[in-house]
């Protein structure tokens, strides 16, 4: 996009830092009524925000969709996904990169569940053995709905943390966490780092609460989210059915999240 010529009230783009300045046309009032494309010589500025252009971007990489937008939802989320790709440190002094899903994502994604040990596929609540799962996820991605953040290692996928939200009902201030890694990823901090990057992503969308679901005999995982806060609300014996139609028992963990400036009120 070329920038725009100054107009006669002296806007120019140095009136407007960081964004881009277009064009458009107007009728000159002394004009006559019936306007010829010569007498719309006088010319407005237009605005376009760096968030528009960041949006083009994110639909362009096959991030977003057009129309998820919905009314009401925090337009913040886009200025989250700004921070990504990051790269972070584990506690073994190894290093990962975050990033979100992207719709290129399907053939390693794929991979990535086939290789966690079948005992603990059965606790996943959708079938990701079959591809046309995964394609779905992959090709039809809404991040104000679900926000999959992978972490990669030596350029594969070692884990995954999703942010699920509700917009909308009973539940549209509450975010639930869903969290995996590979078997030979562990010990190295990386579902606690994934599950802090995620509960930070939902205190700065503004949610009050961020929720995250087990089956009974996933005692490791619940002693880790203990550890960053999380507290136990319900336990239901024989509740849930795993997809060999076994039942287990169903425990719901929450946290109370508070924005930086609680935190501050707090000192």
């Amino acid at each position: 996009m070329g920038s725009a010529e100054n107009s006669p009230g002296g806007t120019d783009q140095s009136r407007f830092p960081g964004r881009t300045l277009l064009t458009t046309t107007t009728r000159n009032p002394a004009a006559p009524a019936s306007p010829r494309k010569d007498d719309l010589s006088s010319k407005l500025p237009v605005v376009v925000s760096n968030r528009s252009r960041f949006r083009v971007a994110l639909f362009q990489h096959g991030c977003i969709n057009v129309g998820t937008n919905q009314p009401g939802t925090p337009m913040s989320l886009e200025y989250e996904l700004q921070k990504y790709p990051k790269e972070i440190k584990l506690k073994d002094g190894s290093k990962t990169r975050l990033r979100p899903l992207r719709k290129d994502d399907e053939k390693a994604f794929f991979e990535f569940f086939q290789q966690v040990p079948e005992p603990e596929r059965m606790f996943i609540k959708h079938r990701v053995n079959d591809l046309s799962i995964i394609r779905d996820w992959c090709q039809n991605i809404d991040f104000h709905r679900n926000l999959p953040l992978l972490a990669l290692i030596d350029g594969k996928i070692a884990g995954d943390a999703t942010l699920h939200q509700h917009h909308g009902g009973w539940k549209r201030h509450v975010g639930r966490v869903s969290v995996l890694v590979l078997p030979q990823y562990r010990g190295r901090g990386l579902a606690r780092a994934l599950v802090n990057e995620i509960v930070n992503v939902a205190r700065n969308l503004g949610l009050d609460k961020v929720e995250a679901e087990f089956i009974g005999e996933q005692e490791a995982a619940i002693r880790m989210f203990a550890m960053l806060g999380f507290s136990n609300l319900v336990r239901l014996e024989d509740y849930v059915k795993d997809m060999q139609a076994i039942t287990h028992d169903y425990v719901l963990m929450g946290v109370q999240l508070k924005t930086d400036e609680e935190y501050a009120g707090m000192e």
